[in-house]
């Protein structure tokens, strides 16, 4: 593709056009968490389907 950015058909990719590093995603995440103001709580960090908050 057009500069440099490779297509692997991703719904979020990063701005390279590659699969995200969970770290950059975490770390993206808790910026966007603390700009909204949210709280940290357990749902934020085990949000996942198998955990119950």
């Amino acid at each position: 593709m057009a500069g440099g950015m490779e297509d692997y058909d991703l719904v979020f990719p990063s701005e390279r056009g590659t699969p995200i590093e969970p770290t950059n995603l975490s770390r993206s995440f808790v910026r966007l968490r603390e700009t909204a103001g949210l709280p940290v709580s357990a749902c934020t960090i085990y949000g996942t389907p198998s955990y119950r908050c």
